[in-house]
């Protein structure tokens, strides 16, 4: 893999970098004296003490719901724009989108209107969350494709933990106590950056070449290939990729334009079910919770409120990041199957024993090993389940449908997220403890549903998944023969 196209995988990756500081300026911004106060959380009384009101579970919910309803709808429109207006241009509009969001959450005068500026900001995120690790995958190397692809979940990791130091900062300089709002503003205004960073870089970045191939700019095609190569035309190694892609392209082409229905034909639908099943047992495990509520759960734990909302988040969201490190260079190594059955067992033990020493949180040996549970799950969903399953569906799709099948998997992904951010708060309040067991129980259905049903994707070309599931175009086609069912 050259240099540029490195460069290429990182300045897409800024897409993950948005949704990253998203999550980690809302998980802190939830905890936020003058926003709670601003927006009907709670109320400061004549001491000057803030007290929260008993149903502010709700608008929690609605704060976190409207932000991940929004990706959902975003996801769903992935496959007309990656389509027609091509993979680049429709990560441009994911973060103009998001820059609009951001600023209208920046300046809301009412939680109605804050709620849908989350939401519209949401729909950029579900657009870029889709069309990143797409485009990556059409640009990278097939020998380096899973870890190219997983540098989104390194930028999301990474815009998650500059998140929290600069809101940290924030809290520090203005006092969480203090009521003039300029706080959560602050905190929230700052997404904006990254939003212009990604609109002006992606402007001098090349368009797939897989796409440009589908619409017959076959010299584009080539001069691409090149430059991310680092080769010239006539380099055999490239010679036989762009033939390849050239000669899938028109074989497609051959069975004419692509519908939805064409998603449950045989040798699609058993991969958009396996999309959509990843995707949601990603989220089942409850990842949301240690993001988004991660200031509610330390304080649950008898932290101080100061801990849980400056010190513990940068904490917390280090170990998240370096975390993603093992997976980049795992998923080559290893493989996708492989990462992804060790991460759900790991992710249950972990989430068993939250559930197991949160109940014996007046022990400090409880505490501390609940908070020790806590990170244990972030390690492993960070180097498995978070970036493996964007890598995983991103590769499995024909190109005919490659848009179609991504978008369904993704928006699995946010309706899943949406629904459990939601009742999170309820369910946590009605159970408490207990709902990390219910977590648990997901990630370990999770490993046994990849056992049954998942396949290896390591080192297979994209030009060349038909085997591994069965041929669209030919019903009696042969499964090539791999680890678990297809």
């Amino acid at each position: 893999m050259t240099n540029y196209g490195i460069i290429v995988a990182f300045a897409a990756a800024i897409g993950g970098l948005l949704f990253g500081y998203e999550i980690g300026v809302i998980g802190q911004v939830l905890g936020m004296q003058s926003f709670k106060s601003y927006f009907g959380f709670g109320y400061v009384d004549s001491t000057g003490t803030y007290v929260d009101y008993a149903s502010h579970s709700s608008n929690e919910s609605f704060t976190t719901f409207s932000f991940t309803f929004g990706c959902a709808i975003g996801a769903l429109f992935v496959s007309y724009f990656a389509s027609v207006w091509g993979r680049k241009k429709t990560i441009i509009l994911s973060g103009c989108f998001f820059l609009f969001g951001a600023t209208a959450q920046t300046f809301s005068f009412a939680f109605w209107f804050f709620v849908a500026a989350r939401f519209i900001g949401g729909m950029g995120i579900g657009v870029s969350s889709a069309v990143v690790p797409l485009y990556i995958a059409e640009t990278a190397a097939t020998n380096v494709r899973g870890t190219m692809i997983a540098i989104q979940q390194l930028m999301i990791t990474i815009g998650i933990l500059v998140a929290s130091i600069i809101n940290t900062i924030i809290i520090k300089s203005y006092g969480d106590a203090n009521m003039d709002n300029i706080e959560w503003r602050m905190a929230i205004g700052m997404q904006m950056i990254p939003a212009v960073l990604l609109i002006l870089i992606m402007t001098y970045m090349p368009e797939s070449p897989r796409w440009l191939a589908s619409q017959e700019r076959n010299n584009e095609t080539i001069d691409v290939l090149v430059k991310l190569r680092g080769v010239p035309a006539g380099d055999a190694t490239l010679k036989e990729e762009y033939e390849e892609i050239f000669e899938n392209v028109k074989f497609e082409k051959s069975l004419g334009s692509a519908s939805w229905g064409e998603l449950l034909s045989k040798g699609i639908f058993i991969r958009v079910i396996i999309g959509v099943v990843l995707q949601f047992f990603q989220q089942a495990s409850g990842i949301n919770v240690f993001f988004y509520y991660v200031s509610s759960l330390l304080t649950a734990l008898g932290t101080s409120a100061d801990f849980a909302n400056t010190t513990f988040p940068i904490i917390h969201n280090f170990v998240n990041m370096v975390s993603t490190f093992p997976g980049m260079y795992a998923v080559e190594k290893f493989g996708r199957r492989n990462l992804l059955i060790l991460g759900g067992f790991g992710m249950a033990i972990a989430q068993i024993g939250i559930w197991l020493f949160k109940s014996q949180v007046d022990s400090n040996t409880g505490r501390t090993l609940a908070v020790v549970c806590v990170e244990l799950f972030v390690l492993f969903f960070g180097s498995t389940w978070g970036p493996v399953v964007w890598v995983y569906q991103s590769e499995i799709f024909p190109l005919r449908v490659r848009e179609k099948g991504t978008s369904v998997a993704t928006f699995s992904n946010w309706m899943s997220g949406a629904i459990i951010s939601f009742l999170t708060p309820y369910v946590r309040d009605a159970i408490n403890e207990k709902i990390y067991f219910i977590f648990g129980t997901f990630a370990l259905c999770g490993a046994l549903f990849v056992i049954a049903y998942v396949p290896e994707t390591r080192n297979v070309p994209l030009e060349e998944m038909d085997p591994l599931f069965g041929s669209p175009s030919d019903p009696n086609a042969p499964v090539k023969e791999v680890k678990g069912k297809v």
